[in-house]
């Protein structure tokens, strides 16, 4: 009797596990697809991150040089006397010289060169 009733638990297992088959691909599919939906979101909130970090960094170097820029406009510049404009230019006199130009040394080769070797019988 108890080889039967053995007999009996096993043959109604093995009908039991085998009919749900159909019932462990799907569960099997729910798995896989909540893994799936979990890295879809996983990947989502990576790309959301990456993107959060590009927009602050572009907005943080705006940031900066908008108060740059104000900084320069709001310098204090009151001790520092303006630029002078450029004077004009004067005018220029012609000066009238009415002495010949001489040199200022005498210049010996000066003197060789200016007198005449050509002429015979000086």
């Amino acid at each position: 009797m108890r080889l039967q009733t053995y007999l009996l638990v096993g043959v109604l297992a093995f009908f039991l596990f085998s009919c749900s088959q159909e019932n462990e691909s799907s569960v099997r599919e729910q798995v896989i697809l909540e893994k799936l939906n979990e890295r879809v979101e996983q990947y989502k909130s990576e790309k959301r991150n990456a993107c959060r970090e590009k927009v602050l960094k572009a907005a943080g170097v705006i940031a900066d040089s908008i108060l740059l820029v104000e900084a320069r406009l709001n310098r204090d510049t009151s001790n520092r006397p303006l630029i002078p404009d450029k004077p004009e230019l004067p005018k220029i006199i012609p000066i009238k010289d009415s002495v010949p130009v001489k040199p200022f040394f005498r210049d010996s080769s000066l003197e060789l060169m200016q007198r005449d070797t050509s002429k015979k019988g000086n």
